[in-house]
């Protein structure tokens, strides 16, 4: 779970937490990302998916992260621009997803 706000103690701009596990060959089995700050509630990403089989690359997690920037619809409001909230949480997915996959083992979790 990572989340970014402007002064620690603040409420998130956007917050993401991530789950992934790996299976025998070392392909995502499972994949969840979970936002806050982007909707009316948690909101759980449907891109998240379209790495599900795959290697953990380089390039798809970038293209991962193109994925949720389109996908997340977040509210402009007095902290932060809609632009901005998609911004950071195509930050934010890239860099939660690299800390669960150094914890997580090929075939574990």
């Amino acid at each position: 779970f990572l989340e970014v706000a402007r002064r620690a103690g603040d409420y998130a701009l956007v917050g993401l937490a991530t789950s992934v596990h790996l299976d025998a060959e070392g392909c995502i089995d499972d994949l969840r990302l979970v936002f806050l700050s982007v909707g009316d509630g948690p909101v759980a990403v449907q891109a998240a998916e379209g790495l599900i089989g795959r290697r953990p690359s380089s390039e798809a997690i970038e293209a991962l992260c193109a994925a949720v920037r389109r996908e997340v619809q977040p509210a402009d409001d007095i902290h932060a621009s809609a632009d901005y909230r998609r911004h950071l949480a195509g930050v934010l997915t890239r860099r939660t997803l690299d800390l669960a996959l150094a914890k997580t083992s090929v075939g574990g979790s």
